[in-house]
């Protein structure tokens, strides 16, 4: 199991991600410095720390729960209990508590909280850095620490760099599992997928009986197109644990992109009940309604999406609705249907209006708001206006962005605006200067690369594209593209 960075709005919670890059540890934990007196504050933490280590985040959060419970001043109990919350609220919340309480923590706990928030709340990526770094350079020989950095240079597209920290993790520690796992996933962003099946398969011998590395093996396959392999090893892992619903979850995803639509949603289904956990039902039908996408249904997508805002709101689970009108406003623009689209931003900007949110939420849909009036401005043809968009969100970058959002928002508005006046050398430009863990970036960079004559590159961008094998909506969009 894996949750690599949402594309371009599309993500429910960024909780899944999180969950792994700071949990996902399970090297020696008696030199962990934790700040609390209760040794049973303390038992319950390192109790629901191996668990997350094995993906049982469910179990997990009945320890971190007794662990604040006990100690109400435990500063890195409620830091992990932020990463088994369902919904962004919740992680917010505990989040901010932690950082909070985290004045009177060890400089380990400080350093890693402080971190967290920076990237997570404050939306300062240079200052989650510099943090991340000084634990490493404080704690080197603390496998802990070094994990987090290396996913915090993860996080922010420097592969290479994550690499070299992990392989640094598996020469201290060869049979700390997580290393490989998070190498199979670094691996196979770069490409070097045989590299990345070997990691993987290293992940599964080291830990035989466990589900996920069944899972993340699945995983791989499935990003890879070898759909029929991964619904086996996903078939494994629900072997091992009935209850590994994330692997029924790629059996589903499975199905989908096999064209099996209404196999792989009663899949779906069939992994949630109404007495499960909010965020699984959310996580679930977000699936289902992409999966109509996929199937080129838009119609049918919306009203999921509809149904499924009805739910959240009544959950006053506003980040979640805010992504979802996010979708929709997508979907609406690929229908040539403007004037809905252009509503959907509207309530975002309503929404952010008269809600408060941490600065990284505010800033994230503010630049999805302004993108999005961008795109249907050029798709219009209307360029006072793309100009106009444009302007507004580099401004808004440059007082509360970073270059992370120049990559994934203002150079691929750009590139699109230069590719729709065929100014090709403009659009491959930009486009070349983009987020490019993105299918819908790729597709039209192929398509500017295609337009400037350059058609070896452009068929290599259009079939990583094509190929993405992820569920994604912006995938969903481009196969559809495709297919017409």
């Amino acid at each position: 199991m894996f949750y690599p960075a949402k594309i371009a709005g599309q993500l429910v919670f960024l909780i899944g991600i999180v969950l792994l890059f700071h949990t996902g540890c399970n090297g020696p934990v008696d030199e962990i410095p934790l700040s609390t007196d209760s040794q049973l504050a303390r038992t319950n933490y390192l109790e629901g720390l191996d668990l997350t280590n094995r993906f049982r985040g469910g179990e997990a959060r009945v320890y971190f729960e007794n662990a604040v419970q006990v100690d109400s001043l435990f500063a890195m109990a409620y830091y992990r209990l932020a990463f088994t919350e369902n919904s962004a609220e919740g992680f917010e919340g505990c989040l901010s508590r932690a950082y909070e309480l985290s004045e009177d923590a060890s400089p380990y706990e400080r350093l890693m909280i402080a971190s967290s928030y920076a990237g997570y709340i404050e939306n300062d990526e240079t200052k989650r850095l510099e943090l991340a770094q000084e634990l490493s350079e404080s704690y080197p020989r603390l496998a802990q620490a070094q994990f987090y950095y290396g996913v915090t240079l993860f996080n922010l597209n420097r592969y290479d760099d994550a690499i070299a920290v992990f392989e640094a993790i598996r020469e201290m520690y060869p049979y700390w599992a997580p290393a490989y796992n998070l190498l199979g996933y670094l691996y196979f962003y770069q490409d070097r997928n045989e590299e990345a099946e070997a990691a993987f398969t290293e992940y599964i011998r080291l830990f035989p009986e466990e589900p996920n590395p069944y899972d993340s093996m699945g995983d791989f396959l499935m990003k890879t197109g070898r759909f029929e392999e991964s619904i086996e090893n996903c078939q494994r892992a629900l072997e091992l644990n009935p209850g590994f619903t994330a692997s029924q979850r790629n059996i589903g995803r499975n199905l989908i992109f096999l064209g099996r639509y209404e196999e792989g949603r009663e899949t779906l289904r069939q992994t949630v009940a109404e007495s499960s956990p909010i965020g699984q039902r959310i996580a679930v039908d977000l699936v289902i309604a992409r999966s109509y996408a996929f199937e080129g249904r838009y119609r049918d997508a919306l009203e999921a999406y509809d149904a499924l805002a009805e739910l959240v709101l009544e959950n006053s689970m506003t980040v979640v609705y805010l992504n979802i009108c996010v979708a929709k406003a997508l979907l609406y623009r690929e229908m040539d249907d403007f004037e809905q689209s252009n509503i959907c931003l509207e309530e975002i900007e309503q929404t952010l209006q008269n809600t408060v949110f941490s600065e990284g939420n505010n800033t994230l849909f503010r630049n999805q708001v302004y993108c999005g009036k961008g795109y249907i401005a050029a798709d219009q043809g209307n360029y006072d206006e793309v100009n106009r968009w444009a302007s507004e969100l580099q401004l808004f970058i440059e007082n509360h962005g970073n270059a992370t959002d120049l990559q994934k928002y203002y150079n691929p508005l750009m590139g699109y605006i230069h590719l729709k006046q065929q100014h090709f050398a403009e659009a491959v430009s930009f486009y070349s200067q983009s987020f490019q863990l993105n299918p819908y970036n790729l597709y039209f960079y192929a398509l500017a690369e295609a337009g400037a004559g350059n058609s070896e590159h452009s068929t290599e961008l259009m079939e990583s594209a094509i190929h993405w094998n992820q569920d994604h909506l912006e995938w969903a969009i481009v196969k559809h593209m495709d297919e017409e």
